[in-house]
């Protein structure tokens, strides 16, 4: 679609520069912007609000998370390997369950 758009006959140049691109991103954004590390301890220790503070009492120096986890279904997939992959024998549905972790 790219190549198309850029007019571009050589479709494997446009895919070798996205793959570079997003391997970059992954090198420098990513490890600099996104996940623990991004961040001091003091910056995390801010994030923490004055409504969980006193809910469980936690001190200046104690960092509050909050975890959670939800089940989105989905349809069936057309590609037998995802297929087998999103089917829960426990539910007998397909799903997907997405955790996420968040600083409170």
């Amino acid at each position: 679609m790219i190549a198309d758009y850029f007019g571009i006959e050589n479709r494997q140049k446009i895919s070798n520069s996205c793959i570079q691109v997003r391997k970059s991103m992954v090198k420098v954004f990513v490890r600099n912007f996104l996940g623990a590390r991004s961040f001091t301890r003091d910056e995390w220790l801010e994030q923490n609000t004055e409504i969980i503070k006193k809910l469980f009492d936690l001190s200046e120096q104690q960092f509050a998370i909050i975890a959670d986890d939800t089940y989105c279904y989905c349809q069936k997939n057309s590609i037998n390997f995802v297929q087998r992959k999103l089917y829960s024998g426990l539910k007998k549905r397909h799903f997907i369950k997405p955790f996420v972790i968040n600083a409170a």
